[in-house]
């Protein structure tokens, strides 16, 4: 059950797929199909720090090979449960029950596993071991999930191969087919393995399987994790945590102004989520507009010149800088400026545009306040 893999080089795996995961929960929590795919791979990369040998030290001796090897089988039925999960949020008609079941389903058969499994457990020994019809049961009802999941999954994708025209995708593409094809036959070639030890005949294919699984699910999932890293680096990953911090910030200076939490925004579709972030935000930038203070000295004309910023750019950091210095005059009590307008944006798109560009340079704009207050302090 125990990765053969030496300790050192499997503990850099292990900091590799959860630095990523890590980066996935703060960077790509806003919709409903990375949110499920980071629980996925967080499940998935669970069980591979239970297969590793320095975590099964210490938690071997304490549970048991069999049982651990066990909590190793639930936690993939979970991670299947949630990829599930992941090619239904595509639906935008899908029953908010849906995925609520996938995981009841999936913990059903976890403890039906572990009930299974209990006279090996007693016996000292894995499951097949133990043989008789507890084993092929148990083994059977590992694959039952995954077989109907990533089963179904692959066939959809291989249907729609046609459809992917960019060789980025078709890459990707290849590489999810490839981790789901080897994932059913590691499930299914457990099932045949135990049938053949019961009649006496699966030593050989016992063997095999011995021998792959010290190495083989660590390496699909160190392929499956980098694969999901690319849409970190992606602009839009970026803009999409930028936005959803600047709209954090505004819903915290005028929440009357704002409808529900990011939660609830889940289930929408990107545009759909962009569009109405940014039509709440401008609301909130129409409320704070009458503190919002002109800047139209071109203080930091030269500073972002320098920094290789364009004229739209330069007019987002000062429109940002705008916005905190109104939420901060307005926190602290200070009168309105009644000079100072917020112009509608005429269209939502274009809503969009502005609020993006404002969210780009948000914390580029708080470094310069900083920095201006800084030398305002220093010579009084």
């Amino acid at each position: 059950m125990t990765n053969t893999i030496p300790a050192p080089v499997h503990a850099l795996l292990l900091l590799f797929v959860w630095t990523v995961i890590g980066a996935r929960w703060i960077m790509l929590r806003y919709n409903m199909y990375d949110l499920r795919l980071t629980h996925s791979l967080t499940f998935a990369c669970l069980a591979l720090t239970l297969k590793d040998p320095t975590v099964a030290s210490f938690v071997v001796p304490e549970l048991g090979s069999t049982l651990t090897r066990t909590l190793v089988h639930v936690l993939i039925l979970w991670a299947i449960a949630a990829l599930i999960g992941v090619y239904n949020a595509w639906d935008p008609a899908e029953s908010p029950w849906k995925q609520p079941v996938m995981y009841a389903v999936a913990t059903c058969l976890g403890v039906a596993l572990v009930l299974l499994s209990a006279p090996a457990r007693q016996l000292g020994v894995t499951v097949e071991q133990a043989g008789g019809w507890r084993a092929i049961a148990y083994f059977g009802l590992y694959a039952l999930l995954n077989v109907y999941g990533l089963g179904s999954i692959t066939l959809d994708y291989i249907r729609n191969w046609g459809e992917t025209r960019s060789w980025q995708a078709r890459v990707t593409v290849g590489g999810v087919l490839i981790f789901f094809v080897s994932m059913l036959t590691e499930s299914v070639s457990m099932l045949v393995s135990a049938a053949l030890t019961v009649q006496k005949t699966g030593d050989e294919l016992t063997d095999i399987k011995s021998n792959t699984n010290g190495w083989l699910y660590a390496v699909m999932m160190v392929v499956a994790v980098a694969l999901s890293a690319r849409t970190l680096f992606t602009r839009r990953a970026i803009d999409q945590m930028r936005v959803h911090k600047l709209w954090d910030a505004l819903a915290d200076a005028a929440p009357g102004a704002i409808f529900g939490s990011s939660r609830d925004r889940r289930a929408l579709s990107e545009r759909q989520r962009g569009i109405r972030l940014a039509s709440e935000a401008f609301e909130v930038a129409q409320r704070l507009g009458p503190y919002a203070e002109p800047i139209d000295d071109g203080r930091w004309d030269q500073q972002m010149a320098d920094e290789g910023l364009g004229t739209d750019e330069q007019a987002a950091v000062y429109r940002a800088a705008q916005l905190q210095n109104a939420i901060a005059r307005r926190d602290a009590g200070l009168d309105k400026i009644s000079t100072a307008t917020v112009p509608a944006s005429p269209d939502a798109e274009q809503m969009l545009v502005e609020i993006t560009a404002v969210a780009r340079q948000w914390t580029r704009a708080r470094r310069f306040r900083e920095q201006t207050m800084t030398a305002h302090r220093a010579r009084y």
